[in-house]
């Protein structure tokens, strides 16, 4: 039988009446028998004074290192200036700021059972002032809180001067052993009431997740520091899940999984934090997604429509322009009160510059956050990215009641982190080696993803996940996984890439369940027949490709069809406006564009669209607002339009007519 083993440590040596007194109270507490147990009495002169104590795996700390610990989280996390901080506060700091989560109260000359609990705000410090006060920067922390206190030690009374040296409300924590560590995951024994997602700490300073709770050990997948984790190490939990700092101070930044900044600008302050794990709104606290969410993508805007609150997944092979899409839709909410959180995941991180530098130099970047948790970090980093990024987006849906778009870009990666992160706890693989639970891990993130109803204030959460497939192959077992948990895909095809059609959409295999409920209406009656026609024309040009012969009607179906082609396409990062999407498709259902050559379409497309933004506002503004495109307004596009094409003819015939005389004279001149 294992003998129960009671250590005291003091800064210097008690008395020993006083050590028999507290072991006595000790074994009382403890129903420790008289040989049931062992005493252990050390000195560690970095305590200061008070001392801690380890019974078994609990373990409590009477000393002033501890208390100057808590005080230096406690300063650390706070946003006071020090010349404000109050008598009261420094005292509050000092004795009942609770540093690591749930703690207790014990008072040792209290009879037997009479322990009392005293829970503390969980959220009070964040994990990252926890690393700070219990890394290899103690030492400093403490010297730091020992000044504060040299300063405002006037303000003390004699009795809570006298309280710092003695007694102090003391922690239980329960301590484990590192029994072993390999490849960023610890075997942990002795964490008895450890609960699963549970942040652990270790005497390095790293950070765990607790994600394998077995009858004798933990698994913890270590999310720092990995390297100052040994066999033998010692750890303690947290009492919370891992959280993740807040708020719009962060804004505009790049940032780790963690919350740490990683564009080497000044380090972000935080006063509120989120777990990363929270439970899905209530169907009862939802209302039905009506307001769009424009991509500035015509042809998702006008056939496959996104509202606030959808979940409408992105699904291609590499290099087909998935992330292109939802950078635009990034950009095309500017000046709309959309917050923005870009999350990527297993991406190179020259990839990553250069979309925040084109986020940067678009104005995008005030209104968006990029959650990097880049090819080159753990596994462990990449899985918790995405619920990170949730929980940040959470805030400003539940608290701020703002508009969040989230783009997960992409889940794969996050499936392959997490199928690492299993494989090397041990857990049983399945279908291509992945975890049982795979498709729990993306449900329980986007179901997070709503539209809030009214009585809960408002705001929403769009979610725009991305999902590379291979070889076009969408049965595969994440895509067909993240198909049905989201209200709709966007298929991006390789032929069509290839062939010139950007953004390359599969109509056919593209779909939003949301449908038009969250499209305006002018939008919903102009491209309704959209979709059909698109189909139509595809199944017609490939079968006109096998016959040398058409009808007159298959031909200008087809002709019709070409041209609807070229209003969908659309160079990449050049948004379109609702209004003007409406003004395009409008002219070319109604024939507004048949007088012009399919070759030369995109070009005039192109130009006129930036005439009607330079020039004609106007018009911009009347589709803006418009409830039906009428015959009225057809008209009145094709005698705009009409207008500027024949003036762009007479400018480029007179251009070609000097470029043919210019070319003629300079040929003279070298026959002279």
């Amino acid at each position: 039988m294992t003998q129960n083993k009671i250590i005291i440590t003091s800064a210097k040596q008690m008395a020993s009446p006083a050590v028999d007194k507290l072991v006595s109270a000790l074994a009382k507490r403890y129903d420790f028998a008289a040989d049931d147990y062992s005493v252990e009495s050390k000195i560690d002169p970095k305590l200061e004074s008070g001392f801690t104590i380890k019974v078994n795996n609990d373990f409590y700390d009477y000393s002033l290192l501890g208390k100057l610990k808590n005080l230096a989280g406690a300063l650390y996390s706070s946003d006071v200036d020090l010349d404000d901080i109050s008598k009261e506060a420094l005292r509050d700091m000092l004795f009942n700021h609770n540093q690591f989560g749930a703690g207790s109260v014990w008072d040792l000359t209290a009879g037997k059972g009479s322990l009392e609990v005293e829970n503390g705000d969980k959220n009070v410090i964040e994990p990252h002032a926890k690393t700070f006060s219990t890394s290899a920067f103690a030492k400093e922390s403490s010297l730091y809180a020992k000044l504060l206190l040299a300063k405002k030690v006037s303000d003390l009374s004699d009795d809570t001067q006298n309280k710092l040296s003695d007694i102090f409300d003391n922690q239980k924590q329960e301590m484990a052993d590192v029994l072993s560590v390999s490849d960023g995951i610890a075997k942990v024994r002795g964490l008895k009431h450890c609960v699963n997602g549970e942040m652990i700490i270790f005497n390095s300073g790293a950070i765990g997740l607790a994600m394998n709770l077995e009858k004798d050990e933990i698994g913890v997948v270590l999310l720092n520091l990995e390297d100052s984790v040994q066999s033998g190490s010692s750890c303690k939990g947290s009492g919370q899940v891992l959280s993740v700092p807040c708020g719009n101070a962060f804004l505009g930044r790049v940032i780790d999984p963690l919350g740490r900044p990683l564009d080497h600008e000044q380090h972000l302050q935080a006063t509120h934090y989120r777990p990363i794990e929270h439970p899905a709104p209530a169907i009862i606290d939802r209302k039905q997604v009506k307001e769009p969410l424009y991509t500035g993508v015509t042809a998702i805007d006008s056939m496959i429509p996104i509202g606030k609150g959808q979940r409408e997944l992105i699904i291609g092979d590499r290099q087909t322009g998935k992330s292109t899409i939802a950078i635009d839709t990034i950009l095309n909410q500017k000046g709309k009160n959309v917050i923005c959180i870009y999350v990527a995941i297993g991406q190179k991180m020259s990839t990553v510059k250069s979309q925040v530098a084109l986020l940067r130099a678009r104005g995008a970047m005030a209104y968006t956050i990029v959650v990097a948790a880049s090819a080159s970090v753990s596994a462990a980093m990449q899985y918790i990215a995405p619920y990170s990024a949730c929980a940040m987006a959470e805030e400003y849906m539940y608290e701020n009641h703002q508009d969040v778009l989230v783009i997960y870009d992409d889940l794969s990666k996050h499936a392959q982190a997490y199928r690492a992160i299993s494989l090397l706890l041990h857990r049983p693989p399945g279908r291509e080696a992945y975890p049982g639970d795979v498709f729990y891990i993306h449900s329980r993130l986007l179901e997070r993803a709503a539209c809030l109803s009214d009585n809960k204030g408002g705001g929403s959460i769009t979610a725009i996940p991305i999902v590379e497939t291979q070889s076009g192959d969408i049965s595969a077992y994440i895509p067909t996984n993240v198909i049905s948990i989201t209200d709709g895909q966007i298929y991006l095809e390789s032929d069509l890439f290839f062939a010139g059609q950007r953004p390359a959409i599969n109509v056919g295999l593209s779909v939003s369940r949301v449908g038009g409920s969250c499209q305006a209406k002018s939008m919903r009656k102009a491209a309704g027949p959209l979709r059909v026609s698109m189909a139509q024309f595809r199944e017609l040009q490939a079968f006109s490709q096998l016959s040398g012969e058409m009808d007159a009607t298959t031909a200008q179906q087809i002709a019709r069809g070409q041209r609807l082609n070229e209003i969908l396409k659309q160079s990449e990062h050049l948004n379109r406006s609702m209004a003007l999407s409406l003004l395009l498709i409008s002219l070319c259902t109604n024939a507004g564009f048949d007088e012009v050559p399919v070759k030369d379409l995109r070009h005039y497309i192109d130009s006129f669209s930036e005439y009607l933004i330079k020039e004609r506002s106007d018009v911009l503004t009347e589709f803006e607002n418009i409830e039906v495109v009428t015959d009225l307004e057809v008209n009145m596009l094709k005698d705009i339009f009409n207008d500027f094409y024949h003036n762009s003819l007479s400018e480029k015939q007179q251009s070609d007519a000097a470029a043919t005389a210019e070319t003629a004279e300079t040929a003279e001149v070298k026959e002279s």
